[in-house]
């Protein structure tokens, strides 16, 4: 399995693109009743999600 990408700031201009192009993938493989298409862009698109995230923990504090 290949490292884990390193995230960018949440806010970046390409990190929206790239979340745009997972999901167009995503939809892509759904419409054309792909299931091994679709989870591996599902499964690289939460990958890399759950990496950004974990650069903001300030996200997730209570209070």
């Amino acid at each position: 399995m290949s490292p884990l990408p390193v995230a960018k700031p949440l806010a970046d201009p390409g990190r929206a693109a790239v979340v745009n192009a997972e999901h167009r993938l995503i939809l892509d493989a759904v419409r054309r009743r792909d299931a091994e298409d679709g989870e591996r862009y599902l499964t690289g698109h939460i990958r890399r999600t759950r990496v950004a995230l974990t650069a903001h923990p300030e996200l997730f504090a209570e209070g």
